[in-house]
């Protein structure tokens, strides 16, 4: 595949689930008090950024020359292939932390550096994985938000 085809199609991806953002964001029924204007505020901020910085990418891939790059196929279904059993799981059990710890475990260790020092490469994902765990849990904590 052409890297610069591959940039193209992913940025149009971005700006078409961007336009989708704003059209549910739009939908959101008003009111006559001021909370819901300001509701909207933001999120049609950052809708405009990301077409913004969209299209200055898109721009810059258009003027770039193209490179070769190979897609590792058997990598990409096992991450679709994890992704999926991830987001079933958490459905299904509910241990949002717990399964976000076990599928970046997995996933640092797949993508990981194939080194002769496999026990230093394992602390090395576990202590990765935590500290990513850890900062999910304080934002989503921060954010109020329930899972």
């Amino acid at each position: 595949m052409n890297s610069k085809i591959g940039s193209i199609v992913t940025l149009l991806a971005i700006v078409s689930f961007g336009i989708f953002y704003f059209w549910e964001i739009n939908k959101v029924s008003s009111t006559s008090n001021s909370i819901s204007s300001d509701f909207k505020f933001f999120p049609k901020i950052l809708f405009f950024l990301l077409i913004f910085l969209c299209l200055i990418s898109l721009f810059q891939a258009i003027k770039k020359e193209g490179t070769k790059i190979e897609v590792n196929f058997k990598l990409l279904a096992i991450t679709v292939f994890l992704l999926v059993g991830y987001i079933l799981s958490w459905i299904f059990t509910g241990y949002f932390y717990l399964l976000t710890f076990v599928f970046l475990f997995i996933l640092f260790t797949i993508y990981g550096e194939r080194g002769k020092n496999i026990k230093r490469s394992i602390v090395v994902n576990v202590a990765t994985s935590v500290i990513t765990t850890l900062l999910v849990y304080s934002l989503l904590s921060f954010l109020s938000v329930q899972v």
